[in-house]
């Protein structure tokens, strides 16, 4: 039975993102390759490769190799090859292939190690953790991310911190202590709405409508789900107008 609890919690968790795709900024961004130069090019072909990792991972690596390639060619190997790796070993992830992203994320971490680039080394980590969490084991997930969590906090980094939260958040709740995980995720909304990330917004208030939900606390469940359906309508997220809607019906 907690086998079949544990899927169903990891279904959830790993479905709102992949059907989740935040179109408009790809296409600025296309936009400003068209003019970009240099590291900034490598820049922004990360920045694609990162939003297109939800729906499109294959697109990721695609975008994520000619980052990597224009940084080596213009010899500036370290932090675009790291960040690449990193945005590499995610996009195996969600194609399923946790051998292949286990092998990128360690030569992320060498490569962070060789460059002294502690906040893709704690990326790294954090992946790992998720990676290790995806195939039940538990113990190395929680030392993973802790890790990696220490690393934001000592360098101040927002960004990774909200990552952090969240996966402590989703491996919290395949445990069952949703009280911890509420306390996780309410970290990363928080988080979130200072960096005025609305698709990161709409994603963390239907995980806390979801853990509401779960615990029963159906008023509560209710308000975040229409707060995540304000968020989305602000942007026209057809998708998460539906998903929001689907939450509140249930």
């Amino acid at each position: 039975m907690r086998a079949k609890y544990l899927i169903l919690i990891m279904t959830f968790l790993s479905l709102q993102p992949l059907m989740a795709q935040n179109y408009h900024y790809i296409d600025s961004l296309n936009k400003v390759l068209k003019t970009s130069e240099g590291i900034e090019r490598a820049d922004i072909y990360l920045k694609i490769a990162w939003e297109y990792r939800k729906s499109h991972p294959d697109s990721t690596i695609y975008f994520a190799d000619k980052a990597a390639d224009l940084a080596i060619q213009l010899g500036d190997n370290s932090r675009i090859v790291t960040k690449s790796l990193n945005f590499k070993g995610v996009a195996y992830q969600y194609l399923g292939d946790n051998v292949k992203s286990f092998e990128l994320y360690n030569k992320a971490m060498d490569q962070a190690l060789l460059n002294n680039d502690s906040v893709q080394y704690a990326h790294s980590l954090n992946s790992l953790g998720r990676n290790y969490m995806n195939q039940g084991d538990l113990i190395k997930a929680y030392d993973y991310y802790f890790r990696s969590l220490k690393i934001f906090e000592a360098f101040d980094d927002m960004e990774g911190l909200g990552y952090s939260y969240k996966s402590l958040a989703e491996l919290y709740q395949t445990q069952e202590n949703y009280v911890k995980a509420l306390e996780m995720s309410e970290k990363t909304l928080k988080i979130r709405l200072a960096n005025d990330n609305i698709h990161g917004q709409i994603s963390i208030l239907m995980e806390i409508a979801y853990i509401h939900r779960t615990l029963n606390n159906f008023e509560k469940a209710f308000d975040f789900y229409l707060q995540a359906k304000i968020k989305a309508e602000s942007i026209d997220d057809q998708i998460n107008i539906a998903n929001t809607n689907l939450g509140i019906s249930e």
